[in-house]
């Protein structure tokens, strides 16, 4: 339906209103009919053919923008899962990480007509982007990487709906990998006693536990961050925990969720050393006081670390806590991430085991674990493992203020 109508400042305008399976689309302020009635016979067509009709003026702004919006939600009460009938799927991690690798490369070759999109504006990427003296604030090569990918695979996913002819960037060559840095990405045995010993001396008692178990288990935050006293198992001769879902952030600091692992490999059971279940009893005493002090409920469904409210933390409260300790500790600064890294170079210089170490961590292939481990030959099996770290714990209060901001 086109109807005309006159605008505040009495010009003649038109107005289209039309319907498709019960969706309404509308547009008002066309200066004439026939441009009027141009929009809803391309609307009409975009519509029907699943959102968006390629033509020779379709830039590859409109493309992605469409790419994007365009996958269908699933498990919407699992962290959201997002598919397309081509077969990718991906969480909403993954989705807000593409949007942000959109809007950069819009910033840079998004006014690029598809029919002249080629090799050339895919390495332009890298060299508007790439990190390097000139340009300080620039993205490491990983982050190109993971950009040109995606951008690769909407144009694939747009050659198998049939949007597209040909992916004019398949056989681009995506930005190098940046040179293994020297640095390490875990602890020494030393800076891991210290750090330990710093992390028991918390005041507020969450908090060590959540990074003991990080330390001890190889854990990712959000994992931890999940887990209920149904999770774990203190009693007998083995004292291990269950990892079958995860804390997701990706829609906003203080919007937690809470969704299945990675990957099937994620669903683990990881067993407990002696100090570190002997730290969970003495915890679970102590918030189980807090909690009933508090009138709150305790049971074996109440969430292990938990802020303001009784509700699952937010995203940077352990970071921040953790840059305290390692402040404190007095070693080199590494992010709350690296105790992962940590426990996957220890476990593996303590056992040779690198498929152990994977099923640790719950990767889904052995290379993925090979990039966790530092090489450090100064960790011999005679050497003193991280395993084999005693602390003896005091039984004491030591929570502090539990109603302080968390």
């Amino acid at each position: 339906m086109i109807i005309k109508y006159s605008n505040t400042s009495g010009k003649a305008r038109y107005l289209v209103e039309f319907s498709i399976d019960g969706i309404r689309y509308r547009k008002k302020g066309f200066e004439t009919k026939s441009d009027a009635k141009h929009w809803e016979d391309h609307e009409r067509v975009r519509v029907r053919s699943g959102g968006i009709k390629v033509d020779r003026q379709t830039t590859l702004s409109e493309y992605l923008d469409w790419w994007h919006e365009s996958f269908i939600v699933t498990d919407p009460g699992d962290g959201k899962i997002y598919k397309r009938k081509s077969g990718r799927k991906y969480r909403n991690a993954n989705r807000v990480r593409n949007k942000q690798h959109i809007e950069k490369i819009k910033s840079i070759i998004g006014g690029v007509k598809l029919v002249r999109l080629n090799g050339d504006h895919g390495h332009k990427l890298e060299q508007v982007l790439r990190k390097t003296k000139d340009n300080p604030n620039g993205m490491a090569s990983s982050s190109i990487r993971g950009m040109q990918f995606m951008l690769k695979g909407a144009l694939s996913d747009g050659v198998k709906e049939r949007k597209l002819d040909r992916n004019p960037l398949q056989y681009v060559v995506v930005a190098e990998k940046d040179e293994k840095q020297s640095k390490p990405h875990s602890f020494s045995v030393e800076d891991a006693q210290n750090v330990l010993e710093c992390i028991v001396g918390l005041e507020d008692r969450r908090w060590s536990v959540f990074f003991i178990l990080a330390l001890k288990t190889g854990m990712r935050k959000g994992e931890i961050a999940a887990l209920t006293w149904a999770d774990i198992h203190l009693d007998g001769n083995v004292s291990y925990l269950k990892i079958n879902k995860s804390v997701d952030w990706s829609e906003g600091e203080n919007k937690p969720q809470i969704k299945s692992p990675k990957t099937i490999q994620s669903k683990r059971m990881v067993a407990l050393s002696a100090d570190t279940a002997q730290e969970l009893k003495l915890y679970r005493a102590w918030q189980a006081k807090k909690w009933l002090e508090l009138g709150r409920e305790f049971d074996e469904n109440s969430i292990l670390f938990f802020g303001d409210n009784f509700q699952l933390v937010s995203k940077s409260v352990p970071q921040h806590r953790w840059e305290q300790v390692v402040k404190k500790s007095g070693v080199s600064k590494l992010s709350l991430h690296k105790l992962r890294h940590t426990f996957a170079t220890f476990t593996l210089n303590h056992t040779g085991d690198i498929r152990l170490v994977r099923k640790l961590l719950g990767h889904s292939n052995v290379k993925t674990t090979e990039i966790y481990v530092d090489e450090r030959p100064e960790l011999e099996l005679e050497a003193k493992m991280l395993s084999a770290m005693e602390v003896k714990y005091s039984g004491g209060d030591r929570g502090g203020a539990l109603l302080k901001k968390s």
